[in-house]
């Protein structure tokens, strides 16, 4: 599945995707939850920048986002 949604904030990353029951419960179960958050008004996660070796595994895709630079500091 691939993220609709990627961009860096705080200490982590803001996500969205597609809805995925595995690819949630997946997510829950490599990422634990004082390293996420989900937003219910946005429709995204927030994860800790701690885990993007797990994001990687999980979304393939995410080092595209991974590898830009930031637009702003």
């Amino acid at each position: 599945m691939a993220l609709t949604q990627c961009y860096r904030q705080g200490d982590g990353w803001c996500i969205a995707f597609g809805y995925d029951a595995q690819k949630i419960e997946a997510l829950k179960a490599a990422i634990p939850h004082t390293a996420r958050s989900w937003s219910p008004e946005a429709k995204q996660w927030w994860v800790d920048k701690n885990y993007e070796i797990e994001m990687l595994r999980l979304f393939p895709d995410f080092e595209v986002f991974q590898k830009q630079p930031r637009l702003f500091e």
